[in-house]
C-alpha cells in the first residue's frame, strides 16, 4: 500500500481549503452540464425516429460523421481513455478544450441516438475529464488557482458527470 499511496501523492495534490469555493462553482456548472447532457441524450433517441430512413440505416450516420474526424484527429476517437491520460497539470488551450468537448458531446449524442452498441460509460468519463480540464484551465487563466490542481478537477469532473448520467433510476 505504501507504493500505491506514494504514487498517488505524486499525481494528486490536496486542495487547500481556500480553493473549496472553486469546487462549489465547478460542481454547480457540472450539475447543469450533466442535466443538459441527460436531457439531450435521451432526446437523441426520438430525433432518429423522425428521420426518413429505415432503422437499420441509423448506424451509417455516425459512421459518415466520424470519418473526417478520424482522418484529421484519430487520437480523439475511441473510448477516451488515451485522451484522459493525456491531461496533466500543464495549462492547455481553452479553445482546444472547448472544441474537444463539443466534438465529444455531439458524437456521444449521435452515437447513442443511433442505437449502436458502444456504451456510455467511457464517453461520460471523457466528457467529465474534459470539463474538469477546461474549468481548471479557466481558473488558472483567471489566476484563481495554480496549475498543480488541474488534475484534481479532471478526476472530480469525471465523478460528477458520471453521477449525473442517465441510469435505470431515471
Amino acid at each position: 500500500t505504501h507504493c500505491i499511496s506514494s504514487a498517488a501523492s505524486d499525481v494528486y495534490k490536496r486542495q487547500p481549503v481556500k480553493l473549496y469555493g472553486l469546487l462549489l462553482v465547478f460542481g454547480l456548472m457540472l450539475g447543469l452540464f450533466g442535466y443538459l447532457y441527460q436531457r439531450i441524450l435521451l432526446a437523441s433517441l426520438s430525433l432518429y425516429d423522425k428521420l426518413p430512413l429505415p432503422k437499420y440505416f441509423y448506424g451509417v450516420i455516425p459512421f459518415i460523421l466520424v470519418l473526417p474526424v478520424g482522418l484529421l484527429w484519430p487520437h480523439i476517437l475511441g473510448g477516451g481513455n488515451g485522451l484522459i491520460l493525456s491531461f496533466n497539470n500543464t495549462p492547455t488551450s481553452i479553445k482546444l478544450l472547448l472544441g474537444l468537448l463539443a466534438v465529444r458531446f455531439v458524437f456521444s449524442m449521435v452515437s447513442y441516438g443511433s442505437g449502436l452498441p458502444g456504451g456510455i460509460f467511457l464517453p461520460i468519463l471523457t466528457l467529465g475529464a474534459l470539463s474538469g480540464t477546461l474549468i481548471g484551465n479557466v481558473f488558472v487563466t483567471l489566476n484563481w488557482m495554480p496549475t498543480t490542481y488541474i488534475l484534481n478537477f479532471v478526476v472530480i469532473g469525471m465523478a460528477c458527470l458520471l453521477y449525473t448520467s442517465p441510469s435505470p433510476r431515471d
